[in-house]
């Protein structure tokens, strides 16, 4: 009898462990989907990620990823991230094809944003977190976790000083529409010269005017982003006058070259924050210069301006990072 209760025993744990599910990795990283709106050619999401497990050159590596209901790719974006770092990222109506490839817009709902660890090979693990919407474009195809529209901060309101016709992009595209003097209007982006400013009308749009006619402080409005990661809706860009141009070489004294993986940001420091230059378009090879002390950042040269941009963000020809003199 006690030999039978045994064997049960065995039988009921080997039925056991073959129902529970195997243990999952821990994620290398952390993401938080806040507010998220989609249509047929652009997009507005804010997301934070926290680094946790670092991959390659102590950086925690990740991938932004929009897709359709069948699971078309129209957007993607990596990142990376140090230990314990956070960074939120928030962008309004970016385009599907600013990931540098020109995919076309979504066919069928729902639109899906997600955000994925990737390993040290750039392979896509876990997913971190998601959100989905219903484009208004498409048919409602799904029951979504996200509604509305987006609605960006109130950082800077302004009031219109002069009648002014609104246009679809800096002095272009003009519409048959006008803002009127008196009239109030949050301002969400502004160009890098400051010359034009870009207003909220209502729902998922946005529309440009000449700086001239709000009255606002544009020092404190952001420039609008090329790409998700480091974006914002609040932190401003410092305003510059044509050309940025800081210390200026000829080829790289290293001999080490880099390939970007993706549209990169050329800042003015080794580190992430409103210092931005300019945007660093995706399969271009620059000069690598120098790095940071802990390997994070690299000084490149694109196209005679030097700047910083994320250690992980390139792919090297020519030598390695530990060969390269530290100069921060």
């Amino acid at each position: 009898m006690k030999i039978k209760v045994f064997v049960k025993f065995v039988a009921a744990a080997a039925l056991t462990l073959t129902i529970l599910p195997h243990a999952l990795p821990a994620h290398a990283a952390t993401a938080s989907v806040g507010q998220f709106y989609a249509n047929c050619n652009v997009f507005s999401v804010d997301v934070a990620v926290n680094g946790i497990n670092p991959e390659v050159n102590g950086l925690d590596r990740f991938r932004y990823l929009i897709t359709d209901g069948t699971g078309k790719k129209l957007y993607l974006e990596d990142g990376s991230r140090g230990v314990n770092q956070t960074v939120g990222s928030s962008v309004m109506n970016l385009s599907y094809d600013a990931d540098g490839v020109a995919d076309g817009g979504p066919t069928k709902n729902p639109i899906t944003f997600a955000v994925y660890d990737l390993d040290a090979n750039n392979n896509q693990g876990n997913l971190l977190d998601s959100a989905t919407y219903n484009a208004p474009c498409l048919s409602d195809t799904a029951t979504v976790n996200r509604s509305g529209f987006f609605k960006p901060p109130k950082n800077v309101v302004g009031t219109i000083v002069a009648d002014t016709p609104l246009y679809q992009a800096p002095n272009s595209g003009a519409l048959n529409l006008f803002a009127r003097t008196g009239a109030q209007h949050q301002v969400v982006y502004r160009t890098p010269d400051a010359t034009w400013a870009a207003i909220w009308i209502a729902g998922d749009n946005f529309v440009w005017i000449p700086a001239g006619t709000i009255n606002a402080d544009l020092t404190k409005v952001p420039v609008q982003p090329t790409h998700i990661d480091g974006s914002s809706l609040t932190a401003p860009s410092p305003i510059t006058s044509g050309v940025v141009s800081p210390s200026v070489v000829v080829g790289s004294p290293t001999g080490i070259t880099g390939l970007t993986l993706g549209y990169v940001r050329l800042r003015g420091q080794p580190a992430v924050g409103p210092n931005v230059i300019l945007a660093i378009p995706r399969g271009t090879t620059v000069p690598v210069l120098a790095r940071d002390s802990r390997g994070f950042w690299v000084q490149v040269n694109f196209n005679g301006t030097v700047g910083w941009v994320a250690a992980s963000w390139l792919r090297y020809s020519g030598g390695t990072l530990r060969q390269l003199p530290v100069i921060q």
